[in-house]
Parts: C-alpha cells; structure tokens; sequence
C-alpha cells in the first residue's frame, strides 16, 4: 500500500473535495476504505479513527464533510450510535454514513434516531461506498432496502 494522503498535505490542491473521516475499529476495514477512496477524484481522507477517542479529536482537527462510522466498535464501550452523537454535538457536524455488517431497518431506525443521515452494510460494492458518501454530503439520505409489508 502506498503513502497515504490526508487533506491538507500541501500535495492536496483540490478543496472541493468531500473530506471524508473513517471511524472502525477494524485496521483492515480502514486500510480497505481508504485505498477505495484514494482512487476518488471527488473524495479525499481526511482523517482514520478506531475508537470514540480518537474520532473526536480527529473530527476536531479535520472538520469533515462525512464520517463514515463502523456501527459496532469493539471497545465494548462505545458504539457507532453514540459516535454519531458525539459527531452531531461538534460546532461543524459532519454528515454521518453508519456503515454496518448488521445494516438493516431495525439499525436504519436506531441510526436515524441518533442523527445518522444514512445507513450502508459493508457487504456494499466499492462503487455503492463512493456514491453513499457522495450521497450524504449532498444532504440526501442513504437507507437500507426496507422489508416489503404484508397485504
């Protein structure tokens, strides 16, 4: 994998790019997002996190445009909900994608509830990813296909 580039490196010269922060707890999760969005004209990283901790003082440093968070974090202690929360209390919030393996209407409802502007599993194609993120920034909301009512 190669260097890595954040926002503001001097080498970044496109400000109109979505600045994107990545909270999971999983190293793999957040090496794997970040080479797909390397390759996004549009996208740029701004920042990676694996926990609560370092989300915020990430988000505070950074000032994302989205935050892409893992639904269950695996300190035991915090979730992706309460991330989501946290994110929203900052004085320029992020928009929030929760980003779940578990990601169906039951956690839409919760995410929704704790001010997630959009719910995406992570057995999502690449391309699904960038046009979630891309999506969200734009103030539209990203839903999980929700179950057909019976007649």
């Amino acid at each position: 994998m190669g260097a890595r580039r954040f926002v503001g490196d001097s080498r970044d010269v496109q400000a109109s790019r979505i600045r994107v922060l990545l909270v999971d707890d999983h190293e793999a999760v957040r090496n794997g997002l970040a080479d797909l969005l390397a390759d996004e004209e549009g996208i740029a990283l701004a920042g990676v996190a694996a926990t609560a901790r370092e989300m915020l003082v990430e988000a505070l440093r950074v000032t994302p445009d989205v935050a892409v968070v893992d639904y269950e974090l695996g300190d035991g202690q915090t979730d992706g909900l309460t991330v989501c929360r946290l994110l929203k209390g900052l004085p320029r919030p992020p928009r929030v994608l929760m980003y779940s393996a578990y990601a169906d209407s039951r956690l839409a409802d919760l995410a929704l509830a704790a001010g997630a502007d959009g719910v995406l599993a992570k057995s999502s194609l690449g391309v699904e990813v960038v046009w979630a993120i891309e999506a969200v920034a734009r103030g539209r909301r990203v839903l999980p296909p929700m179950p057909a009512l019976a007649p």
